[in-house]
């Protein structure tokens, strides 16, 4: 590998690894694809698929999402810990 290709991949990696110079996670889920939210006694939601909207800024805690779903007329914010691939 050249030195122009060797750099450049030294400034990706210093680009995705946060302040205490781990690297950083990739969102488990992209945008537009289709998940369920595990439901709790503590945590409610509508029953069915919901679509990922976006993956939010890590900034500290756990990765979460924007998601919606066709049964409701808002986003809801939720951790990814709390969100199934929906096999379509």
């Amino acid at each position: 590998m050249g030195i122009l290709a060797t750099d450049a991949l030294q400034s990706i990696d210093r680009a995705i690894q946060n302040k205490d110079n781990t690297r950083m996670a990739q969102p488990r889920f992209s945008a537009g694809e289709r998940v369920s939210v595990v439901r709790s006694r503590t945590f409610t939601a509508a029953e069915g698929d919901y679509r990922i909207l976006q993956a939010l800024p890590l900034e500290r805690g756990p990765q979460q999402y924007r998601v919606r779903s066709d049964k409701e007329s808002f986003d809801r914010i939720v951790e990814e810990a709390r969100l199934e691939a929906v096999e379509l």
